[in-house]
């Protein structure tokens, strides 16, 4: 009996040839008594060749060490003996090793013997056309760019554990269907759409995960995950090496056809986020390709997806997201959120806390549950990483700035009240519990965090223009928005304090008839005046003289 007879008449082989390595062969060998292993080895069998008494030719397009032999262990010491770069799988009858088999053990594996040659022979023609099936049926999809969760389902017929696709931030793009999560925490993250990256290797336990991510134009865009309930073989390995091969290809159509169309710049912005900080012509270069305006002012939302109760789709999210700020924003997915970089040539007003948090109530449903944050008002975009930091203060910090802005109304986990899920906490807010906290702080952090605040802003236009609104602002919030003692203090007209409170107003779109507004501002002066000058330390607590 000759086994090309499976692939063709007169042994000619089908278009595609199965890919079946040594850990592969091994698992099959599994129910088996194996006498000799074979040392590691990265072959790779591309055809089998099997006679109880003599073997016949293997196509001539194949490489020897492409054929695997399989015979009695009388005839693989033939075999061996006259093909270096053979290999062979041996029956033993009576279960006995020849001492030569042991020395030849890189190019042989050597199994008891308990069913009849021809039913042996059999299960390995099985074995080879089932891999070559499943190949196939994983290029078909390739070939008519089917979808990621139908590869990932034929995938798992041959993987048999839980597979799934994220992309760089951990959203679940596709998964398998079939097969139930082997841990209930992974089971969760499935359900909320997010697997982050950092915690796959501890939802499944170190010895039965697997992953490998997709590279495009220079960047992580997808990450292929495999979650087993038992340690990986090496044949596991295999075969999710297999299936990776195909996953690329899907992954660029789908970076071609969706990513890039919804972000045209996402590497870009991610690109400025995970550093080195880029050099200038880079920056400059892609900025000419956005609608950013150039003077411009920028601010970070992002929205926390890991966390959040019913998070759609990503897809879902961003569409809501991207109509912030009349639309002047680009949206893209970093790490375990949704970014949205908001843009306007005159931004004091647009860019405002309180119009992006309207602007979040009105376009993300408070029922997904996605708590907002958002850094200070910037003017470089290649200070985007320290943006990014601070909305992740803001995040860590919810809580606390919600619990003390309610009176300790948040629940005893810490979690937020339905109604208030999808309020929007700046920077701002959490400043001063940052600024206590042990959190390790960076002198250019810092140093953007103060050069960005809105006194800070004032500050540096007093001092190029000659104007003293600084001082107004001040002495009218610690007067309790006495314009006459400011007018007496500063030997200005009532009305003329007034006018430009009022421009102050607009301009950053405050309403100082709010305590909370009035509060939050006199705390902002004193930490500006703290880290202006510290020889100015009495001034913050001492108010006009």
């Amino acid at each position: 009996m000759h086994a090309s007879a499976i692939f063709g008449a007169g042994g000619a082989p089908s278009q595609h040839l199965p890919t079946v390595t040594v850990g592969m062969l091994m698992d099959f060998l599994a129910d088996y008594d194996v006498l000799v292993r074979p040392r590691a080895s990265r072959r790779v069998f591309r055809w089998f060749e099997a006679s109880e008494d003599a073997f016949e030719p293997h196509p001539r397009n194949l490489r020897t060490s492409q054929v695997l032999h399989v015979c009695h262990v009388a005839e693989a010491r033939r075999v061996l003996a006259e093909d270096k770069n053979a290999f062979a799988c041996a029956l033993s009858p009576d279960g006995s090793v020849p001492e030569w088999a042991r020395s030849a053990s890189d190019r042989l594996v050597v199994v008891r013997k308990k069913d009849t040659f021809s039913y042996f022979l059999f299960l390995v023609q099985r074995f080879f056309t089932d891999v070559m099936m499943w190949e196939d049926e994983l290029d078909r999809i390739v070939l008519r760019k089917g979808g990621l969760r139908e590869l990932l389902n034929v995938g798992n017929s041959a993987l048999g554990d839980f597979l799934a696709c994220v992309d760089a931030s951990g959203n679940v793009l596709a998964h398998t269907e079939g097969v139930r999560p082997p841990a209930a925490a992974l089971a969760r993250a499935v359900e909320t759409g997010c697997i982050p990256l950092r915690d796959a290797p501890s939802l499944a336990g170190a010895e039965g995960h697997l992953q490998r991510d997709v590279d495009r134009e220079g960047a992580r865009f997808a990450t292929l995950l495999l979650f087993a309930c038992k340690p990986v073989t090496a044949g596991t390995r295999d075969l999710f090496a297999t299936l990776f091969k195909r996953v690329e290809p899907l992954c660029a159509e789908l970076w071609r056809n969706q990513a890039r169309l919804l972000c045209p710049h996402h590497f870009f912005f991610t690109r400025l986020m995970e550093g080195p900080p880029p050099d200038e012509g880079y920056v400059q270069a892609h900025l000419q390709a956005t609608s950013i305006p150039t003077p411009s002012q920028l601010k970070l939302v992002v929205f926390d997806l890991a966390h959040a109760r019913n998070a759609p789709p990503l897809a879902d999210v961003a569409a809501a997201a991207s109509r912030i700020n009349h639309g002047d924003c680009y949206c893209f997915a970093y790490k375990d959120g949704l970014c949205v970089l908001c843009y306007a040539s005159e931004g004091d007003s647009q860019l405002s806390h309180k119009k992006t948090e309207q602007d979040v109530r009105r376009f993300v449903p408070a029922a997904w549950g996605i708590a907002a944050a958002s850094s200070q008002i910037f003017e470089d975009i290649a200070d985007l990483d320290l943006a990014y930091r601070q909305a992740a203060i803001a995040h860590d910090l919810h809580g606390v700035v919600e619990k003390e802005e309610r009176g300790g109304g948040s629940g005893e986990d810490g979690s937020q009240p339905p109604d208030t899920a999808c309020t929007l906490v700046p920077f701002e807010s959490c400043l001063l519990y940052y600024l206590v906290g042990a959190t390790n702080k960076d002198e250019r952090f810092l140093q953007f965090a103060f050069s960005h605040t809105l006194m800070q802003k004032i500050s540096a236009e007093d001092e190029a223009h000659g104007t003293n609104y600084l001082d107004i602002f001040w002495n009218y919030l610690a007067s309790e928005r006495n314009a006459t003692a400011v007018a007496e203090r500063l030997h200005l007209h009532r009305n003329t304090v007034l006018y430009r409170i009022d421009k102050l107003q607009k301009r950053f779109d405050l309403d100082l008839s709010s305590h909370e507004v009035r509060e939050k501002m006199l705390v902002d002066f004193k930490v500006f005046f703290l880290m202006q000058n510290r020889t100015s330390i009495r001034r913050p607590f001492e108010g006009p003289s």
